[in-house]
C-alpha cells in the first residue's frame, strides 16, 4: 500500500536506491541541474523531505521494505502537477503500477486536475504507466548544444528580431493558438487567461532572455533562453509553419548574443519536428526521445446530504 514518506524511511530509501534503476521520470529542472538521473547519497533527505507545500512523496513497502517511491511537485497552472521522481527495485517493476495508480486519489485532495510524466522513449515501465491511467500527450527530442559549439548554419535575415517586451502577450499566445495542436491547448489552457497561467517556462525555470521575430507586425517564432543557477540553459523555441527563416534567426540570436557559454539543452516537441535541422546547424546534437504522459485525477467529494435529481 502507498503511503507517505516520512523521516524513518531514509535508511529504506538508500538501501532502495543501491537495487534500483535510476530516477525514471524525467523533468526539465532536473535536466538542466544535472540530476535528472540519481539523488547524490549526501543530498537525499534535501531531496525527498517535502519541505515545501508545492512537493509531496509516497513508499510503497512490501514486507517491511521500500520497493518504490514516488513523488509529485506542482507545475504552473491550476491544477497542473508532475511526477519528478520515481523508482523501483530492480524486479518489482510491476511495482511502478501499484505506485502510479495510488497516486489518484491522494494528489487529488492537494488539488490535483493532471498529473504529468515524462518517460524515455520505450521505457521498460511503458505498460504500467498506460495500465494506471495515463496517457501519451507528446514525443519530444533531446537535443544538446555542448560549449564552444560553433554554428554551422549561415546568418538568417528575417523581417524583425527583437526582445520579447511584456506587450507581447496577446501577440505570443496567437502564436501559440496557430502552432500548438488543439489537443495540447485543451491542456495548456484555449483562452488568454488560461494559456497566461499554465505557461510552462521551462516548468518553474526563470527566463533570462527571450527574443521574438516579427513579420508584418505579427510575431512568427519566439524564443526563450531558461537556468536552473547551474551552467546548462534550457531553450524553448516555437515557430509558425512555413517560417523556418525566422526559427534560424533566433537560433542564431540566441547562441550567438548569448553571455553564458555553457551548454545548451533543447526539448523539441514533434510539431515542431521540422525544426530539428536548425538545431542541428548551429551545434546541436540528438541525445534521445522522451514521451509526455498525462492523467487526469478524478476528485472524489463526498457530499453529507441529499442531491435534487439533476445535480
Amino acid at each position: 500500500m502507498l503511503r507517505p514518506f516520512n523521516p524513518v524511511d531514509i535508511f529504506g530509501l538508500l538501501l532502495l536506491q543501491a537495487r534500483t534503476e535510476p530516477n525514471m521520470a524525467w523533468v526539465r529542472q532536473g535536466l538542466t541541474s544535472g540530476r535528472a538521473r540519481s539523488v547524490p547519497l549526501g543530498g537525499l533527505v534535501g531531496e525527498w523531505l517535502p519541505r515545501r507545500a508545492g512537493r509531496h512523496t509516497w513508499v510503497l513497502s512490501e514486507r517491511g521494505l521500500a520497493i518504490g517511491v514516488v513523488s509529485i511537485r506542482r507545475r504552473r497552472g491550476q491544477g497542473n502537477w508532475e511526477v519528478d521522481r520515481l523508482l523501483v527495485a530492480r524486479g518489482k517493476e510491476q511495482a511502478a503500477l501499484e505506485v502510479l495508480e495510488g497516486l489518484n486519489v491522494p494528489s487529488g485532495r492537494f488539488g490535483a486536475e493532471r498529473l504529468f510524466l515524462r518517460l524515455p522513449e520505450k521505457s521498460p515501465i511503458e505498460t504500467h504507466v498506460t495500465n494506471a491511467g495515463f496517457r501519451p500527450l507528446l514525443r519530444e527530442e533531446l537535443l544538446v548544444r555542448s560549449p564552444g559549439k560553433a554554428p554551422d548554419g549561415a546568418q538568417t535575415q528575417v523581417g524583425s528580431v527583437r526582445p520579447l517586451v511584456d506587450a507581447d502577450a496577446f501577440n505570443l499566445f496567437r502564436l501559440y493558438s496557430c502552432t500548438v495542436p488543439g489537443p495540447l491547448r485543451q491542456v495548456d489552457g484555449v483562452t488568454l487567461r488560461e494559456w497566461r497561467g499554465s505557461r510552462d517556462m521551462s516548468e518553474g525555470l526563470p527566463p533570462r532572455e527571450a527574443w521574438v521575430a516579427e513579420r508584418d507586425a505579427e510575431i512568427v517564432a519566439a524564443i526563450t533562453l531558461s537556468e536552473n543557477g547551474g551552467g546548462t540553459r534550457m531553450i524553448d523555441l516555437l515557430a509558425r509553419p512555413g517560417q523556418r527563416d525566422a526559427a534560424a534567426a533566433l537560433l542564431n540570436t540566441a547562441v550567438t548574443t548569448r553571455r553564458h557559454r555553457g551548454t545548451l539543452l533543447c526539448l523539441l516537441p514533434e510539431y515542431q519536428g521540422d525544426l530539428a535541422g536548425l538545431l542541428g546547424d548551429v551545434g546541436f546534437e540528438s541525445r534521445g526521445l522522451f514521451r509526455v504522459y498525462v492523467k487526469y485525477v478524478i476528485a472524489r467529494v463526498r457530499q453529507p446530504g441529499l442531491l435534487p435529481v439533476g445535480a
